[in-house]
């Protein structure tokens, strides 16, 4: 794979996204088990168990960037559980997305993975939304916290 090249242009996301740092869960489906409905994998079928961790770097209610252990190609579907902070405490979100770009970590210890949302429940994305919404950004870093 070639070295990932820093893209110049103009700003193609849809999502604002913020700096998250959290661990999620997740599973690369086999894609005849996602056009089931299921995300079944090559060792727990029925889609159970055999989930992954992986370290969560920014968030929108569009995507997230992964960074995995392991290499994935190009339009790998991954069903992602996640604990999004809310004001009664965490809210689990499921959420099936695609890999649409991949690149090697600087530091060699794996991939960076950006993942763009297709499947989400209503309420699974307002959870996201709302704590979006209360998050400070990388230009407020002390927004939303008490003086």
């Amino acid at each position: 794979m070639e070295p990932r090249k820093e893209y110049s242009g103009e700003e193609r996301r849809r999502y604002v996204r913020i700096p998250y740092e959290a661990v999620i869960r997740y599973k690369a489906c086999k894609k005849d088990s996602v056009k089931k409905g299921n995300c079944d994998d090559d060792h727990h079928p029925k889609g159970k168990h055999g989930y992954a961790s992986a370290g969560a770097k920014n968030l929108s209610t569009g995507g997230v960037l992964l960074a995995t252990k392991q290499l994935y190609p190009l339009d790998t579907i991954l069903m992602i559980e996640m604990d999004v902070p809310s004001m009664d405490g965490y809210s689990t979100v499921t959420i099936w997305g695609k890999i649409v770009h991949t690149g090697k970590l600087k530091n060699g210890g794996g991939y960076d993975n950006g993942i763009s949302f297709y499947k989400i429940k209503d309420e699974d994305r307002k959870a996201i939304q709302d704590f979006l919404e209360f998050c400070p950004t990388a230009d407020e870093p002390d927004a939303g916290l008490p003086e």
